[in-house]
């Protein structure tokens, strides 16, 4: 999921790279219509990709998300995770000055902070201390 945002980062940055941001202003776009419009189709994709994801879970009939309070609160994770998902890949997007050095290090980027809490747990599991 969190490569699907990536996607739209980089195209995002790839807009600021050719100037046609500007070009849509000299055409009569304000600020305010052509940011609504890219946070309309943000949010579009992010239902879409949720819904997508909890269907996929009834599908599969996870015995542990048969409960509905389980889930409700698997939704609202989601639901709350992609927003930060997209400022994140948009924060680092900035790092990189051209769209083919974004498309190429961007991914392995935020694989390598995704698996930073994931490697403290499993140091910390290890290690016995989470008894």
């Amino acid at each position: 999921m969190m490569f699907f945002f990536q996607k739209f980062c980089i195209q995002y940055k790839n807009i600021f790279q050719i100037k046609a941001k500007n070009q849509l202003r000299v055409n009569g776009l304000s600020f305010s219509t052509y940011f609504f419009s890219y946070f309309i189709v943000l949010v579009g994709l992010m239902i879409f990709i949720c819904l997508c994801i909890l269907g996929i879970i009834f599908l599969f009939d996870v015995p542990s998300l048969r409960e509905i309070p389980a889930i409700i609160t698997l939704g609202i994770l989601i639901m709350l995770y992609c927003p930060s998902s997209i400022v994140f890949s948009t924060c680092l997007s900035y790092i990189f000055d051209k769209v083919d050095s974004a498309q190429s290090m961007l991914p392995n980027i935020a694989t390598f902070f995704g698996l930073l809490p994931f490697i403290l747990v499993m140091i910390l599991d290890m290690q016995g201390l989470g008894k």
